[in-house]
This record gives structure tokens, C-alpha cells and sequence, in this order.
């Protein structure tokens, strides 16, 4: 078991600085520097680098660090990337918004709701203590199970899109 954790521990550190071991790396990652300032581009390009590169890893390349002169190609790929992403994420989006167990309008109407409570509770005397106890209860009780389901949806959903690699 050591054996296995050292060599684990020694691909980790490797895969941190495996562009640096290129022969040709000032040449091939200068420009990503540079993207790094440009806020959208930037991430949009990146992707798409990064797609070249497991494509080349994969694929046992020689040169494995994607070429410069591919930046259109990069960015072309990163954006459809971001769009197949962002699709594949709005189907989960939509059945939590349409369940209602998320979102800044739904913080605000617990809010209000909570405030309505002690206002009737506190200045109106229109609620009892234990009706103002019973709607607290209430109140709590469903938001721990919109939690829940929000917090089931969203990982079973991303345990479906994250892809599984399996052991080596």
C-alpha cells in the first residue's frame, strides 16, 4: 500500500508541473498568461486548450502541448463546450426552479415570511405563542426538505454527467 500511495502522490506532483517539461513550453504557453487578464475569453479559450491537450495526452503525441497558432480552434471548441455544458446544466436548473426549492425570489419570500410571523406575533398579537411556535416548526421543516431535494437533484444529476474513469 506505501508503494501505491508514493506513486500516487509522485503523479500528482508531476501532473502539476508536467508543461514545465516540455522542451518548448515558453513558446506554447505565453499567450495562455496573457488570456488569463482577459475575463471571458480567457476561460472560454483555456477550455478549449485543455480539450487539445487530453486529446494529445490520449493519443500519446510526442509533442503534447497544443500549438499556439490553434487558438481560434481552441476557442471555437471551448465555447461549444461551455454551451454542451451549460445546456446539459439547465435540465437540473429547471427542476429546481420549477419545484421551487431554489433561488434569490425564494430567500426573499422566507424572509418575509419569517418577518410576517413575528410581525403578527410581536405588534398585531393576531398569533399566538404556540401558533407563532407551530408556523416556525412548519417553516422549518419544509426548507430542510427543499434542502434535500434540491441537494438530490443537483448530485444526482451530477453524478450522471461527471463520467466515471474508473481505476488505472
Amino acid at each position: 500500500m506505501p508503494e501505491k500511495v508514493k506513486q500516487e502522490a509522485t503523479n500528482f506532483i508531476v501532473g502539476l508541473v508536467f508543461p514545465f517539461l516540455q522542451r518548448d513550453w515558453p513558446v506554447k504557453l505565453w499567450i495562455f498568461w496573457a488570456l488569463s487578464y482577459v475575463p471571458v475569453v480567457g476561460f472560454i479559450v483555456a477550455r478549449g486548450w485543455r480539450l487539445d491537450l487530453i486529446h494529445r495526452i490520449a493519443w500519446d503525441y510526442d509533442r503534447v502541448l497544443p500549438e499556439v497558432k490553434a487558438l481560434p480552434r481552441h476557442f471555437i471548441r471551448g465555447l461549444v463546450l461551455w454551451l454542451i455544458t451549460a445546456a446539459y446544466l439547465a435540465v437540473p436548473g429547471f427542476i429546481i426552479v420549477y419545484l421551487g426549492l431554489g433561488g434569490v425570489y425564494d430567500l426573499y419570500q422566507d424572509i418575509l415570511q419569517i418577518f410576517t410571523m413575528l410581525r403578527e406575533f410581536l405588534w398585531e398579537g393576531t398569533r399566538t405563542p404556540t401558533q407563532l411556535l407551530v408556523g416556525l416548526w412548519d417553516f422549518t421543516i419544509n426548507e430542510i426538505v427543499a434542502t434535500i431535494g434540491a441537494v438530490l437533484i443537483e448530485n444526482i444529476y451530477l453524478f450522471i454527467y461527471i463520467p466515471d474513469t474508473g481505476s488505472r
